[in-house]
């Protein structure tokens, strides 16, 4: 029989905290009572500590996509092996049949929008899909298609297992046959950039920056952190932001120690190392929500 029976309460919650003492969740720096959960669902925890039930979703299409890239009215994606484009009414064209089933990744150059996976890579423009132009140089060779694509430096950068493929600047659709490639220890799980660099994982964690955009001689990586990224989850978010610090540009993503932030210069912070450990992972997807009060990383990740 318990004769004491005692009920906790708090002004203010601070997240989730699965690392340390559950008895020892309260914040001893906050003047009211403010405490971590060790378990929560369906519910925010917004920038001032109050406790909120998580919106709900609206089904808009019974149908299957997948690795999506909005674009204004438009969204890119991949239904089946097709490369397909849904309109603001959802109704769906196929840009590009036969693309195979493997990680498709987007990025947006002016008013193209790259795409790839590890067997095709083009670009779409006009609501039309195209593939890469051959030079007809002597020394350059098409980009290859890959798991990974960023833009930097006035190059399309491609990963591809552990061959880490850069264009040459401001031709995106062909590399020098002899420079233009980096090779890594391990496979790269990472591959996003800020303005004056790209986060690279591979066995660790690197920033690395070109000094000289017309040639990719003055290359240097910096090791971040030691440990490596869960593919896929990276997401780049402009004017954001986070724990009171405004980032012109943060990347985000999920490593094998939490979620991660990177900024200019190579600048880093694990957001989660403290008090939250996550399930390990292989690969994901990740969104950024944001609303007045939140800003959330949404990952969805399979080991």
């Amino acid at each position: 029989m318990i004769e004491d029976e005692r009920v906790t309460t708090w002004k203010k919650c601070r997240g989730l905290d699965n690392l340390n003492n559950p008895a020892r969740l309260r914040d001893p720096g906050d003047e009211g009572d403010s405490y971590y959960l060790t378990t929560a669902q369906n519910i925010d925890v917004d920038k001032f500590a109050t406790v909120s039930r998580r919106s709900g979703f609206t089904q808009v299409s019974s149908s299957s996509y997948r690795y999506l890239y909005p674009d204004g009215l438009r969204i890119y994606g991949v239904s089946g092996n097709d490369l397909i484009m849904l309109d603001e009414f959802y109704n769906v064209s196929v840009l590009r049949s036969s693309v195979g089933g493997t990680d498709m990744v987007f990025v947006k150059v002016g008013t193209k929008i790259y795409y790839t996976n590890s067997l095709v890579i083009g670009y779409i423009e006009d609501e039309t899909s195209n593939t890469l132009t051959d030079p007809s140089i002597d020394g350059k060779v098409l980009m290859p298609p890959g798991e990974l694509m960023e833009v930097y430096g006035s190059r399309l950068w491609v990963a591809d297992g552990k061959i880490l493929h850069l264009s040459d600047a401001a031709a995106y659709h062909y590399k020098d046959g002899e420079k233009g490639a980096l090779q890594f220890p391990v496979n790269i799980t990472l591959l996003i950039g800020v303005q004056d660099g790209l986060f690279i994982s591979a066995d660790k964690t690197y920033f690395l920056k070109i000094s000289d955009p017309t040639t990719p001689d003055g290359l240097t990586a910096t090791q971040v952190v030691d440990y490596k990224a869960i593919k896929g989850t990276s997401v780049k978010k402009r004017g954001i932001t986070i724990k009171g610090e405004f980032y012109p540009v943060a990347a985000l993503w999920n490593s094998e120690r939490g979620v991660c932030l990177g900024g200019n210069g190579g600048s880093f912070k694990n957001l989660t190392e403290q008090r939250y450990v996550m399930p390990s992972a292989h690969k994901g997807e990740s969104v950024v929500r944001q609303s007045a009060d939140l800003n959330q990383l949404i990952s969805i990740t399979t080991d």
